[in-house]
């Protein structure tokens, strides 16, 4: 008798940890959907879909021509729950609650409000992250708002290198596959550009104003700063990105600058403080004109991508050589990393790197496709 025989089957019994996650685990999911359920009620469509996707990480309900403008576009990041959502959530309680802590007579002079905002806005960035569903990318933001944060508990500055490195430390020892992966490589290539950009910007020489120092053109003058604070922020974004954009998906938009310009202002200053007020009115049932406002946000938003998507898909590209990333990737922390004009170098390495790729001989495509998990096989003629 060639049959397998089996033993008798026992039943293991779960041990109180166990139940305990089980049962946080279904809190969370029932929080999650209930969350979601809200949105969409006063929130119909696409708007809605995409106002459950930055607060509950559920991606699903958008319709595929919304996807496709907003990857178009160059606005497909606004999606996933990343470093822009954390950081708005998070940098939104810490100003708040400084700002309010501060008028209170005596209490700046006798307690450490500074301290006090930062613990309170790292309760608001774990709360965002438990109802966000855990995803990777949201995994990496909290825990680089988490470091940047409790920054503030040793009178360190939160914004640095420094600190974005130790994030980067903790992510790769929680997930080292993740290190390959699209999601890691562009986040921190964007956090890193992103601070030395701004640093250096800082240490510019004093350049003469634009407008007159005049009371009337003051609010104008804030405007331009927020304009240039976008602009370079999308810059620095899309230069530090574009390497890895090319590598992995072999296409670089042509107006995600213009895009997040537009965008930008309605996502920071409407659609996340919003949202945030709607999920804190949820409990006493007040939450419909926060989300109202919201999805006329998100329906701006939606717009913007969809006109934005019609300009062109930008540039396409083959297979490039194994050592363009590596290459390319060292270039881009020589260039932020370095204090010197040394740093030069690194920008020198990243263009070597793209002008080889558009000179050189078209790479012959492949006879057979064969998918990473190989379930999937294509032949080609």
């Amino acid at each position: 008798n060639n049959q397998p025989s089996y033993g008798r089957i026992t039943v293991m019994k779960q041990s109180w940890l166990d139940q305990a996650l089980l049962g946080f685990g279904d809190v969370t999911e029932l929080m999650r959907n209930t969350i979601s359920d809200r949105i969409r009620y006063w929130v119909p469509g696409d708007a809605g879909a995409f106002g459950v996707a930055i607060v509950t990480g559920e991606v699903r309900g958008l319709s595929a021509k919304a996807n496709n403008d907003l990857r178009v576009s160059g606005l497909a990041h606004i999606i996933s729950i990343s470093g822009l959502h954390m950081a708005l959530a998070g940098g939104l309680f810490f100003v708040g609650i400084r700002r309010i802590l501060s008028l209170v007579p005596g209490l700046a002079e006798n307690m450490p409000i500074k301290k006090i905002a930062a613990l309170g806005a790292i309760g608001t960035t774990t709360g965002y992250f438990w109802i966000s569903g855990y995803q990777v990318a949201a995994q990496r933001a909290y825990l680089m708002m988490v470091i940047m944060l409790s920054a503030a508990f040793f009178d360190r500055p939160a914004l640095s290198l420094r600190n974005t490195a130790i994030a980067a430390l903790f992510v790769v020892i929680i997930s080292p596959s993740q290190v390959m992966g699209p999601s890691l490589q562009m986040s921190f290539a964007a956090t890193f550009a992103l601070i030395a950009g701004f640093d250096l910007w800082r240490k510019r020489p004093k350049m003469p104003a634009i407008l007159p120092d005049i009371p009337v053109l003051k609010p104008l003058k804030s405007l331009l700063k927020i304009v240039a604070g976008i602009l370079l922020t999308s810059a620095l974004g899309g230069f530090s990105t574009a390497m890895f954009s090319a590598a992995h998906f072999h296409r670089v938009g042509l107006h995600g600058l213009e895009a997040n310009l537009l965008a930008s202002p309605i996502i920071e200053m409407v659609v996340m403080p919003s949202a945030m007020m709607g999920v804190l009115l949820m409990p006493f049932g007040l939450e419909q004109w926060p989300l109202r406002l919201m999805g006329w946000g998100l329906d701006g938003v939606l717009a913007i991508g969809s006109y934005i998507a019609n300009w062109g898909n930008g540039f396409t590209f083959g297979r490039f050589e194994w050592w363009f990333l590596p290459l390319s990737s060292v270039g881009l922390l020589v260039l932020t990393l370095l204090r010197t004009r040394l740093r030069a170098i690194g920008a020198v390495m990243i263009a070597l790197a793209f002008v080889y790729e558009a000179v050189k001989a078209p790479t012959p495509l492949p006879h057979v496709l064969i998918t990473e998990d190989a379930q999937l096989v294509g032949l080609l003629k």
